[in-house]
């Protein structure tokens, strides 16, 4: 994601990182740790936990009591509408970074082409 955000940005396009802490353990400078120790310096960071990480799949259309498993990645159209879901997004070795793939971008193109920002 962070790759991406340059070249998404340029679409209008905003990508945000979310450090979801469903056990309560960390901190918002702990997630801020997080991040950047994994190099990510490009997107927007926050931290959820609690209350807020069953609002934030709420917002997403998906039921707070759901099983689930992270990284989750919801795209919202403008006005916040949830128009994409998407679970896991492992990176394959051997396999370009999803985010900035030429397919991820194309498909993001095709979203601002439907939902101008």
């Amino acid at each position: 994601m962070n790759n991406a955000a340059a070249p998404l940005s340029d679409l209008g396009v905003t990508l945000i990182a979310v450090n979801a802490d469903p056990l309560a353990k960390d901190t918002p400078e702990v997630s801020t740790g997080i991040f950047a120790e994994k190099g990510i310096d490009r997107l927007l960071g926050t931290h959820l936990s609690g209350i807020d990480i069953e609002i934030a799949l709420t917002s997403a259309g998906l039921p707070p009591s759901r099983p689930r498993s992270f990284p989750h990645s919801v795209i919202y159209a403008p006005g916040g509408v949830p128009i994409a879901y998407f679970e896991g997004f492992p990176q394959l070795d051997g396999n370009p970074p999803v985010w900035a793939s030429e397919d991820m971008l194309g498909f993001f193109e095709a979203l601002v082409a439907n939902y101008p920002v």
